[in-house]
C-alpha cells in the first residue's frame, strides 16, 4: 500500500505541501510542491520614455551537488497578459539550458508602458502651446504687447508643465525623449520671444525718432526747399517760353512725376513676408522633429519586440 506521509506548511498567507510517497518497491518517488512568490529585478533603459519597451529575464536554477542530480521535467507555464503599475506585461516565454553544476529555467516577458496619458495631458499640449505660440507672428507687426505677451504665456505653460513632469518622474537622472521633446519647444519658445523682442527695439527706434521735433523740422525744411526749387525750373519763363507752342502739359507732367512707393507700404510689406517666413519655418521645425522622434522610437520598439519574439 502506498505510504503518503505529508507536511503541509503555511508561509505568508501560501500553503505549501511537501512529503513523501512509497509504493512498497525498490523505488521511491520524493515530491516537492511549493508556492511562492518571487521579486526580481529588470534593467530599464528609460532613454525614449514614456513609449519605452523592456525585455526582463527571471532565471530559475537547480544546483547540482556530488550525486545529486536536479532537472526540470514536464514544464508548464499559464500567463497572460496583465497590468503591472504602469506597464502592460506580455505572456511569458521560457528557455531551458543544462549546465555542469546546474539547470537553469529562463522566464522572458515585455513591459510595455501605456503612455496614453501622456500623450493626452503632456505631448499633445505642448505641440498646441507652440503652434499658438507661433501664430503670434499674425499679428500686427505694431501690436509688440500682445505678442510678447502670448509668447511669454506660452513660455511659463510649458515652463510649469516641465515642473509637473519631472516632480513625478524624479527617479533618474538619464536624458529621457519627454525631457528632449520639452528642450526643443522650450528653445523655440525662447527664439520666438527674442524675435520679438527685437522687432520691439525696432519699433521703439523708429518711434523716438519720428516724436525728435528737430530731426522732422529739419527734415520739412529741407523738403521745402527741393519743392520751391523744383517749382521755379518748371514755371521759370525761359522754360516756358522754350517749350513748343507754349503747350504746359509736358510742364505739368514734369510736375508730377512718377508716382514712388509709399516708403511704410514697403516696410509692412518686409515685415509680413519676415512673420511668414518665421511662422511657416517654424511649423516645418515642428514637423521635422515630431517625425525623426516618432521614427526613432518605432523602431527602438520594433527592435526589442522583434527580440522578444526570437527567444
Amino acid at each position: 500500500m502506498p505510504l503518503d506521509v505529508p507536511c503541509n506548511k503555511n508561509i505568508n498567507g501560501i500553503t505549501s505541501f511537501s512529503g513523501y510517497l512509497y509504493n512498497l518497491s525498490t523505488t521511491a518517488s520524493f515530491i516537492k510542491e511549493e508556492n511562492f512568490l518571487m521579486g526580481y529585478n529588470c534593467d530599464f533603459n528609460l532613454l525614449y520614455f514614456p513609449f519605452d519597451v523592456h525585455l526582463c529575464y527571471i532565471n530559475i536554477s537547480l544546483i547540482n551537488r556530488s550525486n545529486f542530480k536536479a532537472f526540470f521535467q514536464n514544464i508548464s507555464i499559464f500567463s497572460g497578459e496583465s497590468a503591472v503599475g504602469p506597464f502592460t506585461a506580455s505572456k511569458l516565454k521560457f528557455s531551458k539550458s543544462n549546465e555542469t553544476y546546474r539547470t537553469i529555467i529562463q522566464l522572458n516577458f515585455l513591459l510595455t508602458r501605456r503612455y496614453g496619458a501622456y500623450i493626452l495631458t503632456t505631448i499633445l499640449p505642448v505641440i498646441l502651446i507652440g503652434i499658438i505660440g507661433s501664430c503670434s507672428h499674425k499679428f500686427e507687426s505694431s501690436d509688440f504687447t500682445n505678442r510678447i505677451t502670448i509668447a511669454l504665456s506660452c513660455l511659463i505653460v510649458v515652463a510649469s508643465l516641465i515642473v509637473a513632469v519631472s516632480a513625478g518622474n524624479s527617479d533618474t537622472t538619464e536624458v529621457r525623449a519627454i525631457d528632449v521633446f520639452f528642450f526643443y519647444y522650450t528653445f523655440r519658445l525662447f527664439l520666438m520671444f527674442a524675435c520679438h523682442v527685437l522687432q520691439g527695439f525696432v519699433l521703439w527706434g523708429k518711434s523716438a525718432f519720428e516724436q525728435n521735433p528737430e530731426e522732422n523740422d529739419a527734415l520739412k525744411s529741407k523738403s521745402t526747399r527741393k519743392t520751391q526749387d523744383i517749382g521755379k525750373i518748371l514755371f521759370s519763363e525761359d522754360y516756358v517760353m522754350n517749350n513748343e507752342k507754349g503747350n504746359l502739359d509736358s510742364v505739368k507732367m514734369a510736375w508730377n512725376p512718377p508716382a514712388v512707393p509709399n516708403e511704410s507700404n514697403c516696410q509692412k510689406f518686409w515685415e509680413a513676408t519676415a512673420d511668414n517666413f518665421l511662422l511657416i519655418f517654424g511649423l516645418f521645425l515642428d514637423v521635422v522633429f515630431l517625425g525623426l522622434s516618432g521614427v526613432l522610437v518605432i523602431l527602438d520598439r520594433t527592435q526589442t519586440t522583434n527580440n522578444f519574439d526570437a527567444l
